[in-house]
């Protein structure tokens, strides 16, 4: 159905390019297809709002480190945890949060289960990793406003709203080259190969020495994803 449409009707829009590129490679595109990105929410996700603690995650000694994806293997979880194995290791101070939601698709049919994410870690280091599962969307902010840097190492995505959100709550965000923000924010990203695992590793380490350059490079995402969603939403409006 969705081939027979796209062949078909006299305008197609996508909400990134990286999604057209991905479907070409399964089906020839029309080659006049408008790229609309969707706009977020930054009502709700509002870096200078107070959102309680409501989940314990907040402690002065410690620096969390967030997976807000469900825990898929396309999310690259398993990847995530083998470099999150070194992290926690070395950093008595760090701290894993993983939250997140599970849906059913033919894309998301393998996921981890909580022994199964454990099963990477040794018995010390379990007990520096939170799991708060599901997390309805009204509460995120609860979530982005009490951890410290975020990591989103997905194989592929085309549109990552949690990326979006962690940068509208001025987070440190390490995350992959596959996905669509590429093609909105270049600068002051710390883009990774997914399979990388040693680029996660160090690009981590590096974020929890330097205090400094999380705040510097929170102030250029901020900007550039506020003014990107003042341009989207214009596209938006006739």
């Amino acid at each position: 159905m969705e081939k027979f449409l796209v062949d078909n009707v006299d305008t197609v829009t996508a909400c990134s390019q990286s999604l057209v590129d991905k479907m070409d490679e399964i089906h020839p595109m029309k080659k006049d297809i408008e790229i609309i990105h969707n706009p977020w929410n930054d009502l709700i996700f509002q870096k200078n709002n107070t959102y309680d603690d409501i989940y314990s995650l907040k402690e002065d000694w410690k620096t969390n480190i967030l997976f807000a994806w469900s825990l898929e293997y396309r999310k690259w979880i398993d990847y995530f945890c083998k470099a999150m194995k070194t992290i926690l290791d070395k950093n008595p101070n760090a701290k894993i949060v993983l939250s997140g939601k599970y849906w059913w698709s033919e894309n998301a049919n393998s996921k981890l289960s909580k022994k199964e994410v454990l099963a990477y870690f040794n018995e010390e280091d379990r007990k520096k990793i939170q799991f708060l599962w599901l997390v309805p969307y009204e509460k995120m902010p609860n979530v982005y406003q009490h951890v410290d840097i975020c990591i989103f190492p997905s194989i592929y995505d085309n549109y990552p709203w949690v990326v979006i959100e962690s940068l509208l709550m001025w987070k440190a965000v390490i995350w992959s080259k596959n996905t669509w923000i590429t093609e909105a924010v270049d600068k002051g990203i710390i883009y990774i190969d997914p399979t990388d695992i040693e680029s996660m590793i160090n690009e981590t380490q590096i974020l929890l020495d330097n205090q400094n350059e999380r705040e510097k490079m929170w102030e250029i995402w901020y900007k550039k994803v506020k003014w990107l969603n003042e341009t989207n939403i214009k596209q938006f409006i006739i």
